[in-house]
């Protein structure tokens, strides 16, 4: 690149749309599932309370428990989800509520008993 077309050429390249990697976003919390009194049958008492390892990466959130991973699903804008999958053994959950604000709920699709998930630290 010489002369004068050399630089206009330079000069068009430099000033392009520069793109800034960002840093990933990820948040890791631990929470414990709190039974829902009122809301879940008498016999939902009788089962232990489990922890688990939600992952949010600002688009998808995961959830570990101690069979392993059990969920993965998208996050829209809105932080609301509705998301149903299936434990280790085969029962049928839904997790729902509001990812971004932590206000998440459990659902054990077959016998209806219903957990808060509250944040361990």
């Amino acid at each position: 690149m010489t002369g004068k077309w050399g630089v206009r050429r330079l000069a068009a390249l430099l000033s392009g749309p520069v793109v800034l990697a960002m840093p990933a976003y990820a948040e890791t919390w631990q929470v414990q599932a709190t039974l829902k009194y009122g809301s879940s049958p008498d016999i939902c008492a009788e089962y232990e309370p489990v922890t688990y390892t939600l992952e949010f990466t600002g688009v998808v959130i995961s959830g570990t428990g101690r069979s392993g991973k059990l969920f993965s699903t998208t996050v829209p804008a809105s932080g609301m989800i509705r998301h149903v999958y299936k434990s280790g053994w085969g029962d049928r959950f839904e997790i729902s509520g509001n990812v971004k604000m932590r206000q998440l709920e459990l659902i054990h699709m077959n016998s209806g008993c219903r957990w808060i998930l509250e944040s361990t630290r």
